[in-house]
Formats: structure tokens, sequence, C-alpha cells
């Protein structure tokens, strides 16, 4: 099994001499250090080689096929000898990892991804069919039949007169309904939902290691939810998330994990498996919550006692999840925190998706000669709907300080997060342009931009500043060393004489004490100084600024201009209302912000591969960006095979069809998504070598022997997890004793 991970090199000397001085303050900078997630194709891994290449390497198509339960791990006695490696569930035979692929890869590519939609066991009927109930009143009385007594009672309570009830034998009552009883009769429509982006046939989270009892307690998506923070964890370099908890204290690790709608297939139980009689847990409600998978994460893995912030954005949750989490870090709140979106695919929902004309139909596709994996198609002339798919996206963030200091491998830079609503309207569902104010700035006639827009600008002002604090301190220490010295003189001579002499403000201390005390909160104050002036020159120079609109001051806090953004993943749902509004609304952006012409941003449709993920969607397309970053790949979108028209005229957009290598690599990115309800949001991220620019080589160097080590022990924990079937091991105790418990939560 190969775990892909991609580091990134040392900045150039021309980076670190304009960026490293202006932007070290770096407690206030958000940090993302994973990249993963449980989703139509698997994880990350699996996922990006498919939205590349179409198609699965060796590794792929291994992990693929353990995922999906055709082959499983052995070591030990097989067949009289010993063997470690893989076997072929079906036949029982060893397969070799070359021929996993060769069997198995055709199979994998049409049961992961877009496909037709395939029965999940708690259904009620299969996938082409929706169930309804049709009222009929019979006109002669039924044949009767036997039931126990206590159902004879509830038929007689809804029926009345209309039910007659004999009692008989062995305690049962034969029934008898009468001619004008209403009764509901089953019938079945054909559903225009069969097509949709499930999780690979196959995917069971007791092949994680998650253990039966919580299997079948837990709702679906948070399943998902707990395989992805394992994930993210292991991407981050952390075997163990109680390793955290060596650096930070536990009300400092956060989670700010949302979801749409929440247990879904705990909704269709609660609703319509009770509505039958059916059997459902006692406690169904509970896992309906939209926050409930969060407190699950919590309860069986972090064991953590900081907020839980529960974000529900409809398709934009993953980017609000995004937000929450950046503010929360950036705020001093917490040092990290989980984010991201979980939502499932359920069979009620998407024909509501449907009612609403949203979603592909799927006869109509069929009938103009296109498979299902052809049926999203985001941008072209034909797209008619998005498909819908389930899954959950997960990212860890930091501060960067927290990172640097455990060697945690950082995949970017969270550089700005933004959220807006739409105005007065009357279509819930309807895009807007909210979003523009991403880019909001005030224009004075005649300036041609704040010299605050400079870095070199920033660092001269900076250093400047930083000189005056340290003057300052130097001062400050001067004076107590002048005033120790004369109060240990006057106690020199009152000693002499047999005088006493109090200690200021009537204290217990001694001079000498107090002056150790002044001399910290000195040097303390300086530090904070220091801090807040980095700040100011630094990460937050454009805040309060009207001439700065968000977007450009944060790219300039890096030294970037919006010529700089290399890749733009869209929301592009397929729609002919969404793809529409969000090109024009990225159009404007760029063309205010005065973006070169002729510099055209590539567009990747990641919804042309994965569905519609809802609200782990954006966190889908967040972590797709944090590969091209590392990588340089920007993905074709698949099935663009006729832009339209409309589209065609973003001058500073284009949708490349194939995958390419960035000759200049990805500097920066812009991740877009659209909810139902005015939900609009965007998010920046910025390549992880402008961080490391603010190091020194020393410091760099250290920080990289670390992310080595973590990066080993990790790819050995991911194998050891998959061969061994514990990928996901639950917390038994906390990280503190029961009987420490005030202890743990009061000392820091």
């Amino acid at each position: 099994m190969i775990w892909l991970i991609w580091s990134v090199s040392s900045s150039s000397s021309d980076l670190e001499k304009s960026v490293s001085t202006v932007n070290a303050h770096v407690s206030r900078v958000s940090r993302v250090l994973l990249l993963t997630h449980s989703g139509p194709y698997g994880s990350s891994r699996t996922r990006w080689e498919a939205e590349c290449s179409d198609t699965f390497s060796i590794a792929g198509c291994v992990e693929l096929a353990w995922a999906m339960g055709l082959i499983k791990y052995h070591s030990g006695p097989l067949s009289g000898k010993d063997y470690c490696g893989w076997l072929d569930l079906k036949t029982k035979a060893p397969i070799a990892d070359a021929e996993v692929k060769m069997r198995y890869q055709g199979y994998i590519i049409q049961h992961s991804g877009i496909r037709i939609v395939e029965p999940q066991a708690h259904d009620l009927t299969s996938p082409e069919k929706e169930q309804k109930l049709h009222e009929v009143a019979i006109v002669k009385d039924l044949e009767p039949f036997e039931v126990p007594v206590e159902i004879a009672e509830e038929l007689k309570r809804e029926h009345g007169d209309n039910a007659l009830v004999i009692e008989a034998e062995g305690g049962q009552c034969s029934v008898v309904l009468k001619a004008g009883t209403t009764l509901w009769v089953p019938k079945a429509v054909k559903s225009r939902s069969t097509i949709g982006a499930q999780m690979p046939t196959g995917w069971d989270p007791r092949t994680y290691g998650i253990a039966d009892d919580i299997a079948s307690q837990v709702d679906p998506v948070t399943l998902y939810a707990l395989v992805a923070t394992v994930e993210a964890f292991l991407s981050a370099g952390l075997t163990d998330p109680y390793e955290l908890y060596q650096h930070i204290h536990v009300s400092e690790l956060g989670n700010a994990v949302g979801a749409s709608l929440g247990g879904l297939q705990s909704l269709d139980s609660m609703y319509k498996r009770r509505f039958l009689d059916r059997q459902v847990q006692s406690d169904i409600l509970a896992e309906t919550f939209v926050n409930t998978t969060a407190a699950w994460i919590n309860m069986l893995l972090l064991g953590s006692s900081g907020p839980l912030r529960t974000p529900v954005g409809a398709c934009a949750t993953a980017l609000e999840s995004l937000d929450t989490g950046y503010d929360m870090i950036v705020n001093g709140r917490v040092k990290a925190v989980l984010v991201g979106g979980t939502d499932a695919l359920e069979r009620d929902i998407a024909q509501e998706f449907a009612n609403m004309k949203a979603t592909i139909n799927a006869n109509d596709n069929a009938a103009a000669g296109r498979t299902a994996k052809e049926a999203s198609r985001p941008a072209t002339s034909t797209r008619a709907g998005f498909v819908e798919g389930e899954g959950c996206g997960v990212q860890l963030l930091t501060s960067a300080r927290l990172a640097l200091d455990m060697g945690l491998p950082i995949r970017g830079v969270v550089a700005l997060t933004h959220m807006a609503s739409d105005g007065i309207g009357r279509s819930v569902p309807s895009p807007g342009k909210g979003i523009l104010t991403i880019a909001a700035e005030k224009r004075t006639g005649g300036l041609l931009g704040s010299p605050m827009l400079d870095i070199n600008h920033r660092r001269r002002r900076l250093l400047h500043r930083l000189r005056q604090i340290e003057d300052k301190r130097e001062a400050e220490l001067a004076w107590l060393r002048d005033w120790l010295q004369r109060h240990e003189h006057e106690q020199l001579e009152k000693s002499e004489i047999g005088g006493l002499t109090s200690p200021p403000n009537n204290s217990r201390r001694s001079p000498a004490e107090h002056a150790e005390h002044c001399r910290t909160e000195i040097n303390n104050d300086a530090k904070r100084a220091q801090r807040e002036a980095k700040n100011m020159y630094g990460n937050q120079f454009w805040k309060h600024d009207d001439s700065i609109s968000p977007l450009r001051g944060a790219l300039a806090v890096w030294g970037l201009t919006v010529d700089d953004l290399s890749v733009a993943s869209l929301h592009g749902t397929s729609t002919k209302l969404n793809d529409v509004n969000e090109t024009a609304v990225l159009q404007s952006q760029l063309a205010f912000l005065g973006r070169t012409q002729g510099n055209v941003m590539p567009c990747c449709l990641q919804k042309g591969l994965l569905g519609h993920g809802k609200g782990a969607a954006g966190a889908f397309a967040f972590n797709s960006c944090l590969q091209m970053l590392a990588s340089g790949l920007i993905p074709g979108n698949r099935n663009a095979d006729d832009i339209d028209a409309e589209l065609q005229q973003r001058d500073l957009l284009f949708f490349p069809s194939r995958t390419y290598q960035s000759p200049m690599g990805v500097k920066a990115f812009s991740v877009t998504s659209f909810g139902f309800g005015q939900k609009g949001a965007q998010v920046i991220g910025v390549n992880a070598r402008y961080l490391f620019a603010t190091l020194s080589r020393e410091e760099y160097a250290v920080y990289r022997a670390k992310v080595l080590d973590r990066e080993a022990a990790a790819d050995r924990a991911l194998q050891e997890g998959i061969y061994g079937g514990r990928f996901v091991t639950v917390k038994q105790d906390n990280v503190y004793d029961k009987g420490n418990l005030e202890t743990a939560m009061l000392n820091k």
C-alpha cells in the first residue's frame, strides 16, 4: 500500500527577502495540515488519481479493492505455508498487487463515482421505484384475518365500527374490515432520480475497524466522518490525536464539522420506518441532529473540551465550516480545529431535488444516448441539472506556530475566508452575487492604491516600528535598573542606622523581587507590541482600510496579486442558473481587481466526476486544490466537451478538458460554494512555500526533519491500520484520569 505524500520545497531567496520580516506573526495565521475525505471515489488519494487521469494506479486499485471488500490482507499460515499478502475474498486465493489492478480496475470504475444508483440495505424498494401510498375505500367486507390482541385493539381504535373484532384461541383475534373502510395501498411510481454518486460499492465501516455496535448505532454521515477524521490526522502526521494535548490544552482543539440536514438515514427511519411500524432503535432521534456527527467524532476520537460549532449552510456547509474554524484560530479561541462537511444520498431527498428540477432526469439522459458517467456536465451547453452525491471531507486547521513547533506537514495557507448573502428575493434556491463583496473596495480618483500593498513598504514600516519597541524596552529596563540601584542604596543606608524600608505599594516583595516582576512585565509588553506590529503590517494590514478589498489584501499579505491566482475550483453544479451566475461573479471579481487580460484562469469543475456532495462538496474541492498546490497539476474537467457559449464570453476564465502541468506551479487558488438559502462562500488558499519563506534556513531545516519523521510514522500507521483492520481506533478513556477532570479543565 502506498500513501501519497507531497512535500513542499523551501522557498527561494527572493521570496525570503520580501516575506520573511513582514509576515512573521504566525500564531494568527491558519494552516491546513491535511487532504482527505471519504467519498464516491474513496479517499482523497484515489479520488485525485481519478480526477487527474480517469484511471487508477496499482496502489489506488489495491486501496479501493480493499475498501470495497474485494480483497483482504492475510498474515499467517495458508495452505500449509506462511503467507503475507492480499487474498481475493471471493476465491480465498492469494493475489498480487499488480493482479488486483488487472482483475478489478474495471469493476472499481463501474462501481465508484457517478453511476446508476445501487440499492442500500435499508431501502424499502429498488432504486428505479418510488414508493407511494394510494387511498382506497373497500366496497365489501374483507375476509377475516388473525392478529394478536394488541394489534386488534389498535385496528379497532383506528377504524372504529368498520373493524369487527372477534376473540380467537391462543391470544389471537379475528378481524374483519367492513365495507366503507379506508385503506392505504402501496404503489410504485417510476423514479426520475436513478443516477447518483454513491460511496464505492461494498464500502463498509467495519472494514476500517469500526465495531458493530457503533456501526449499527450511528448514522452513515457519522461513519463517513469518523473515517475521514482518522485520515485527516494521519495526513497531518499524527498517529494519535492525543499527541496534540502535549502541546495544547484540551480546550484549544475545536470542532466545526457540519452537515446540510444531519443523519438522513436516521430521519428516514424515524419518519418512514416508524410510520410503517418497523423495528427502529429507541434513540434514533439523537442521530438526526446536525451536531451529532461532530459529537461522535469528539466522543470516540478526540476527547476535546474545546468549542463544538455546527455550521449548516446547505451546499456551502463545508466552506462555512472552514470560515468558522478560520475565525476561531485567527481570534485565538483555539489553536487547532477540525472543519469540513458530511452528507449522504437518500432517495427521498433525491426525489425532492428532482421535484425542484434541480437534478438530472435519468430518463432524459439515457434518451440522449448518454451513460450515467456522462450525466454531470458542468459549464457545458447540454447541462441539465446536478447529480447528487455523498461522503465527508475534513480538514485539520492549526495555527502556523503550532504546526511548525510540532513538525506537522503543512499543505497550504488559508489566506482568506468570506461569506455573503444575496439581498431581497423570493426564491430560496436561486443563486446570487453577494460573494462579489470579497473584491469590494473604495476607489478614489487619481490614486493608484495604498502603498501598504507593497510588501517592501510594509517591511520598512515594520522594521521601524520594531526598533521603536526595542528602544522603549531598553529605556524602561534602564529606568528599572536605576530605580533598583536607588532602593538598594537607600536600604543599605537605613540598615546601617538601624532603620527599615518598606517595599513599594506596601507589598511584601523586596525591591529586587519587585524589579524582577517589573522586568518580566516590560519584556512581555514588548513581545505583545512586536506581535501586534507584525500583525498590523503583515496578516491584517488591509483590514479597516476601505481602499483595499479583502481579496486584494489577503493576497498582498504574501506578496501576491490577483494575477497570481492560479486556479479556481467552482461550485459548478451543472445547473443552468448556477454555472452562469458563478462564472459571472468570478469574472467580475477578477476584472474589477485588474487581472491582466490574456492571463486566463483555469476553472475546475469537480462535480463532473464526484457529483454534488452537498454539505461535503466544498471540502472535496478544497482538498483537490491542496493537491494542486503540491503537484502543480490542473485536473481536466470530466465531460467538458462543449462549453456553453455564454460562459465562453468570460475572457478571464477557461475550462480545460484535459489535465496539464502548470508551468509556473500553483501559487494561490480560489474555491467557491453556493448553498440554498443565500449561502455564498469563497476561500482563498496560498502555497505553503510562502509561509516557509518567513523562516530562517535553520528553523526550516529543523521543521523539515520533524516532518519527514512524522510522515514515515504516519505511513506505517496507515499501512498497519489497513493490513490489520484497525484503521479507526476508538478511544476508551480521556487523555486525563477521571479523578483529575477538574484539574485538567482548570489548569493550562
